[in-house]
């Protein structure tokens, strides 16, 4: 028997993202789980070293963490719209791949739900994919969501976005 308690939703405040919370509270509807919706900020050091004198480390994470914040309260709100009940929200900084391991590894995660931008060819090989490298080597299984999947009707001009049988 399947027991899923605590699912993992990294997010960027993407419709890639809400995809993925579309499926997510499809889980949480049916298993009572506890749903942790998860941000992670990248800090480049490179701005530091040019404004050193102007602004302190600190400082610039203080003001993302309070803006990225904000976007995850948005996020909290569509989830509970959702019907999403049990959340817990994080905000990490660092490598968004490394961090979204060690949350799931630190909570215990039964299952990751994660959007992917769907790149492929240069851009891929350029940018990378946090998908990809969570998939390789998460403690848990992983729902990857693509931008256009079957079962799901997603209108992402309109933000209109329906699982098949709601």
């Amino acid at each position: 028997m399947l027991s899923i308690k605590k699912i993992l939703v990294p997010t960027d405040g993407s419709d890639y993202s809400y995809n993925s919370l579309r499926y997510t509270s499809s889980f949480a509807k049916e298993y009572n789980v506890k749903v942790y919706i998860m941000t992670v900020i990248e800090i480049h050091h490179s701005i530091y070293d040019v404004y050193a004198d102007e602004i302190t480390m600190d400082m610039q994470e203080s003001k993302i963490a309070s803006l990225v914040n904000q976007r995850l309260d948005e996020t909290e709100k569509k989830a509970i719209e959702l019907g999403i009940k049990d959340i817990v929200k994080i905000i990490r900084f660092g490598s968004p791949y490394n961090e979204i391991i060690n949350i799931a590894k630190e909570e215990n995660i039964d299952l990751i739900v994660m959007g992917t931008h769907g790149r492929s060819g240069i851009a891929h090989f350029l940018i990378g994919s946090v998908t990809e490298k969570v998939i390789r080597t998460a403690p848990c299984p992983v729902l990857v969501v693509r931008p256009s999947v079957h079962g799901m009707i997603s209108d992402l001009k309109t933000g209109d976005k329906k699982l098949d049988g709601d």
